[in-house]
């Protein structure tokens, strides 16, 4: 990239190109709130498509990888099945939405798919399925004790609530 913190190799061959990509403290163009400090990948380029057999990221204090394929042959396609590993809630739910207050460790697997007429349409359209577990969690400003304990009709406000594990999919 411009800035000089992405790079790769891709070296030809039958179908395409067989490629590595690598970046250090990169952040996703058009997508800044998403900073790598560590990026690996490897792959292949080739007919309309690019597929990421692995990579491999560290962000938002822990590790995030899996596979991807990007296609162009009918407008834009995206499928990743991705796996998260000790990322930091604390990190990033301010980075994703700045009312969402938690903090603790998230683990996961997900698949992620959408198409659209763009790649920059793909987000909107996205689909997510997966399971995750959160660990020695924080939901901040809510303070679910003291709503079971008040007998006052209303909303009760601030606090915290302590968990140690939640899982959902």
């Amino acid at each position: 990239d411009a800035a000089g913190k992405l790079g790769g190799q891709l070296t030809p061959n039958d179908n395409g190109f067989v490629g590595r990509l690598k970046a250090d403290e990169w952040k996703v163009p058009d997508h800044d709130w998403v900073r790598l400090t560590t990026f690996e990948a490897e792959g292949m380029l080739g007919g309309a498509q690019m597929r990421l057999d692995r990579f491999d990221a560290r962000s938002f204090d822990g590790v995030i990888s899996g596979t991807a394929v990007l296609g162009w042959a009918r407008g834009a396609e995206f499928s990743a099945e991705v796996e998260l590993k000790g990322v930091g809630l604390g990190s990033l739910l301010p980075a994703v939405r700045k009312d969402l207050l938690a903090r603790g460790d998230l683990n996961g697997t997900f698949a992620i798919s959408g198409n659209a007429d763009s790649f920059a349409g793909i987000g909107g359209v996205a689909s997510v399925q997966g399971k995750f577990e959160i660990t020695r969690g924080v939901l901040a400003n809510f303070d679910f004790a003291e709503a079971i304990r008040s007998l006052t009709p209303g909303a009760t406000r601030g606090g915290q609530t302590r968990f140690d594990r939640a899982t959902g999919t």
